[in-house]
């Protein structure tokens, strides 16, 4: 009786799996990020004089658990600086990031001679990501936004497709709930050390598993600023707290996605250099952790905030950070 069932069991699996297909939806084709009033005629909706687009699609219906794969790809048209980027969702206020990123150093730009060990220039920065923790956004209709924040009118060209599939193995939360989203709204804030940035949530906590997503980069372009320097970002969840110092060391490896970075004596380039929580060319991913203890049925309190972080009317420093939890 048991190999009757196993038997049938693989015939139906399998026969799902043969007649699976995916859904892809092409959220931006070719698209135009720049500063100014360059784009001309564009496909999608434009804000931020021309540094932020967005676009409404419908999601197909699809049977529980469901694989949501992401693929962006980025080049320059003609930027040859590094810009911080973002593909999030939104819906009224609330702000959900999908894709976090630093452009390299004219990513894409084949006229430079290459040097530094560098066989080739990449056409492109190019990735995949598997966003099925986010799953309970994707229903109906939504809005994607994408944001990289350039300062000159031949930007960065953007793709970004979306592939949904069923998947038995995926694994989907319950409920995805915002708790903030900073990430280009750094003139808005002068300081994340003075109290930080606070908010209460209601949680009705009926769930048996919570976790934190919370990422965090720091910016500033001199050698006293924020991007350069080791800075303790703390997370305090009703008197609970977590210590982190986001840092990246390993940028070398980014090279060929920056072909008009900086280069100085003893094969040092400023793509190379250490930072706070991203390198040139590369996303930059959260940290997750979890919280179902640190949880209280009812109102809860978050702080975030960053140790000797400062900013003064003339040195631009700042933070981009966000977070989320997942109800499970």
């Amino acid at each position: 009786m048991n190999k009757i069932i196993l038997i049938i069991f693989v015939f139906v699996f399998c026969k799902s799996l043969k007649g699976q297909t995916d859904t892809i939806i092409n959220v931006f084709n070719n698209a135009e990020i720049c500063f100014g009033d360059s784009i001309n005629k564009p496909a999608y909706n434009v804000d931020d004089k021309g540094r932020k687009i967005s676009n409404r699609i419908l999601i197909p219906q699809l049977v529980s658990p469901v694989r949501i794969i992401a693929n962006l790809k980025i080049k320059s048209l003609g930027d040859k600086w590094d810009r911080f980027g973002s593909v999030y969702f939104s819906a009224g206020n609330e702000k959900i990031e999908l894709v976090k990123f630093m452009t390299g150093f004219g990513t894409g730009n084949q006229t430079i001679p290459l040097i530094g060990g560098v066989e080739k220039w990449e056409d492109e920065m190019n990735f995949t990501l598997d966003l099925s923790y986010l799953s309970p956004l994707f229903k109906d209709s939504v809005t994607i936004n994408a944001f990289i924040d350039t300062w000159v009118e031949k930007g960065w060209q953007v793709n970004f497709t979306l592939t949904f599939r069923t998947d038995i193995y995926a694994m989907n939360p319950k409920k995805v709930i915002p708790v903030m989203n900073i990430t280009g709204d750094y003139l808005n804030y002068k300081t994340y050390d003075a109290g930080g940035i606070f908010d209460t949530l209601l949680i009705d906590k009926s769930s048996s598993k919570y976790l934190l997503y919370f990422y965090s980069s720091g910016h500033g372009g001199d050698s006293a600023g924020d991007e350069f320097n080791m800075k303790e970002n703390i997370i305090t969840i009703n008197n609970n707290s977590f210590h982190i110092i986001p840092w990246r060391d390993d940028c070398r490896r980014f090279r060929s996605l920056n072909p008009t970075s900086a280069k100085w004596e003893g094969d040092l380039w400023s793509s190379d250099l250490s930072r706070s929580g991203w390198c040139p060319g590369d996303l930059s991913l959260p940290y997750i952790y979890n919280i179902t203890d640190k949880l209280n049925p009812g109102l809860n309190y978050f702080n975030f905030n960053i140790l000797n972080s400062d900013r003064t009317t003339d040195v631009l420093d700042y933070w981009n950070l966000s977070a989320f939890i997942l109800e499970y």
